[in-house]
């Protein structure tokens, strides 16, 4: 009887302790960074349907995926009448956890073309299928498999040469490892999935709804939000480690210390080489899968922080860290792989340094990490104005809604231009 009761005072007392640490940490203001994300077999993962919780990497902020895995509103799968679609398919630039939905760079772009449209015109809807840590691979199959049933007429490819060319091969690979992210390779001149991936594919076993459950409790509650950001802190550093270990820094050696930053060269070496045809042969597909479903195809790249840093001396740092003269020569060589390809297409980077320089502003970072990582609410305005405007001066879809004096010159639009 007295083992009953110390059992039971020893429960009470650890529930007690408990629930002071939780409404603690809550009066506190202290938030851990929440799960959006279930394992999925073709993706890797995917977001969460009706997940929501706070961020907290680089800017704290509350998100909210919708009840179609989207960070995005509802939107109906039948596309209204009178009204122009455009999918976004991209990376953590799209999916944008570290700002309000409404100040992301696709809701910018949506607001924009509305209100430069013609009275009458359609009006523009514009759903966004970005997902942080998505590469080509995985960018190629959201096109192939999830973008169609909302009909959308126009596809924009969006992401950074990290996430077009790097992300794309296993050697450079920097997802999360949650799940068997696909990676593809070139053989005898057909893209295959590689044998890593068809075998995690074949033993992969689907979540059950138990795990959402469990995700979706751990988002509600501090403490246990904290047991999930150290098991992934713990998962991340071993992750890297093993990376520094057998991973390409030794591929780039000599060259540059940050192998991210090294993409900036260009397909200049055996292993970039290499990635950059995988990345290259990803997008074909993906103009190709537009093509197929009657679809207007952007290819968007977006600019990478040390390109538009305002501060001329870490720019010139950075290139000779680098050993180039150009930190826009890999923008330029797939701006020109486009069009070859005849892909419609627009590099961000110069025009938004350009913006950064004239107005003494970062894009990238808040508080104290000044030009590091994401871009802030600034850089997705920028962004947004320049990818609407670029729309409505290019796109054969929404071209046709102007007054005959709004359309530029067709040597004015990238390849790929149709009147």
């Amino acid at each position: 009887m007295k083992l009953l009761k110390d059992v039971f005072v020893t429960i009470v007392l650890v529930a007690i302790f408990i629930c002071l640490v939780e409404n603690g940490l809550r009066l506190a203001g202290v938030n851990y960074d929440a799960s959006f994300y279930r394992l999925e077999r073709d993706f890797g993962y995917v977001l969460r349907p009706g997940a929501e919780g706070w961020n907290v990497k680089e800017h704290e902020n509350y998100v909210r995926i919708s009840s179609q895995g989207l960070r995005d509103r509802e939107h109906t799968l039948q596309r209204p009448a009178n009204v122009i679609r455009i999918a976004v398919v991209g990376d953590s630039f799209a999916e944008a956890r570290e700002v309000d939905q409404d100040a992301t760079y696709w809701s910018v772009m949506e607001r924009e073309l509305n209100r430069s449209l013609p009275v009458g015109s359609p009006r523009i809807e514009v759903i966004n299928f970005g997902v942080d840590g998505y590469g080509l691979a995985q960018e190629y199959m959201v096109i192939k498999r999830r973008i169609w049933q909302y009909d959308p007429q126009i596809i924009i490819l969006s992401g950074t040469l990290h996430s077009f060319v790097l992300r794309g091969s296993r050697k450079f690979g920097t997802n999360s490892a949650e799940g068997p992210v696909p990676f593809y390779v070139r053989r005898n001149g057909e893209l295959e999935l590689d044998d890593i991936s068809v075998n995690e594919q074949a033993a992969f076993v689907s979540p059950s709804h138990r795990s959402d459950v469990i995700a979706d409790l751990t988002n509600e509650s501090r403490i246990l939000s904290l047991v999930n950001a150290l098991r992934r802190k713990l998962s991340t550093e071993a992750n890297e480690l093993e990376r520094r270990i057998d991973g390409p820094a030794s591929a780039v050696a000599g060259v540059s210390r940050n192998y991210e930053n090294g993409v900036l060269r260009g397909p200049v070496d055996p292993d970039y080489s290499e990635a950059w045809a995988v990345a290259e042969e990803l997008i074909r597909h993906s103009q190709a899968e537009a093509s197929r479903h009657h679809a207007e195809f952007w290819l968007f790249l977006l600019d990478m922080a040390p390109q538009v840093d305002p501060d001329a001396g870490k720019r010139m740092a950075m290139m000779r860290d680098l050993g180039i003269d150009d930190l826009f020569l890999a923008d330029k060589s797939l701006a020109d792989f486009a069009t070859q390809e005849d892909i419609m297409h627009a590099t961000l980077a110069q025009k938004m340094l350009a913006f950064a320089e004239e107005n003494h502003v970062v894009l990238h970072g808040f508080k104290s990490r000044r030009n590091k990582g994401h871009w802030n609410e600034m850089g997705h305005r920028v962004a947004g104005r320049l990818i609407a405007q670029e729309l409505f001066d290019c796109s054969a879809v929404i071209r046709r809604y102007h007054a005959p004096s709004a359309v530029p010159q067709q040597q004015s639009c990238n390849a790929g231009a149709r009147q």
